[in-house]
């Protein structure tokens, strides 16, 4: 598998994106991690992955949490180019 697979994979499941009914099934012959553990399973399994991803969350480069479908649109405007 790619490794930008393997990091898409790990971010989610980290996340808890991928802790959905039917998920695994779907991905169980990629990743081995059942999403319904997903943080603490992933931490045991693969702690390098997992400290990677905390670091780069720490410094707010990837995100903490999953995104909720709720934005509020943002106005501004462009005084000169």
């Amino acid at each position: 598998m790619p490794d930008n697979r393997v990091f898409l994979l790990a971010l989610t499941t980290k996340l808890g994106a991928q802790a959905y009914g039917g998920r695994y099934d779907v991905i169980k012959d990629e990743w081995n991690i059942s999403p319904v553990a997903n943080a603490k399973n992933l931490e045991t399994i693969d702690p390098d992955v997992t400290f990677l991803l905390q670091t780069y969350q720490d410094k707010r480069t990837l995100p903490r949490t999953i995104p909720d479908g709720i934005y509020t649109a943002k106005t501004f405007a462009i005084e000169s180019i």
